[in-house]
């Protein structure tokens, strides 16, 4: 009987989850008057302190809906590079007819941990028809003995989450008034670039024809 310690197998799983992501929608919200048939030109507007992020994002939203037939306009290739307030906004939109406007900010982040309890489990056994014929065996084990088992166990670990919240919206220039809006939820993940790809398609998806 042989104790096997699979540790670094637990790592190996802690680490391969933090690489994961995964961009779902929580609550969504859409006029009656609106649909996805009127957004064919806007202006995609991202709010936050770090304008290596903002820029990444409003870029790649933007590049995200052109396929889609949206002429989608990143706010910092018009606006500048620095953060725009409203009354810029409100004044491009009105001077070059958009008549939509996307805002995208981060509401909060959401960090949890679970325990996970330690597992132990028995593997293997003799092979139930005796040994195998002519020399062959069903497995590498068999060919000394006629099979084995093994403890296999792994440690309790704590897994820690982090789930970040955007609130996207989008904005009549008309009227002022908000058509659509929702909340995404993107877990374990650093690439704002990935994170603004998935948003586009999350909000696309979920605007009503």
């Amino acid at each position: 009987m042989r104790l096997l310690k699979l540790n670094f197998l637990v790592v190996f799983l802690v680490l391969a989850l933090a690489g994961c992501s995964s961009t779902t929608l929580r609550d969504v919200w859409q006029s009656d008057e609106f649909r996805k048939g009127e957004l064919q030109k806007m202006l995609v507007v991202g709010l936050s302190e770090n304008v290596t992020h903002r820029l990444v994002f409003e870029r790649d939203v933007s590049d995200s809906l052109k396929p889609l037939g949206v002429d989608a306009i990143a706010s910092f290739t018009v606006l500048g590079k620095g953060e725009p307030n409203k009354e810029e906004v409100h004044e491009y939109v009105k001077t070059h007819n958009i008549p939509y406007v996307l805002v995208t900010y981060v509401d909060k982040v959401e960090r949890n941990e679970t325990y996970v309890p330690p597992d132990v489990s028995v593997v293997g056994g003799p092979y139930p028809y005796g040994r195998y014929p002519h020399g062959y065996y069903p497995s590498f084990n068999s060919m000394w003995g006629p099979g084995g088992t093994a403890i296999v166990s792994s440690p309790g670990y704590t897994k820690k989450t982090t789930n970040t919240i955007l609130v996207t919206s989008i904005y009549d220039t008309d009227s002022g008034e908000i058509v659509w809006t929702a909340n995404t939820a993107t877990f374990q993940t650093k690439s704002v670039s990935k994170i603004s790809q998935e948003v586009a398609d999350v909000v696309w998806n979920n605007i009503h024809e």
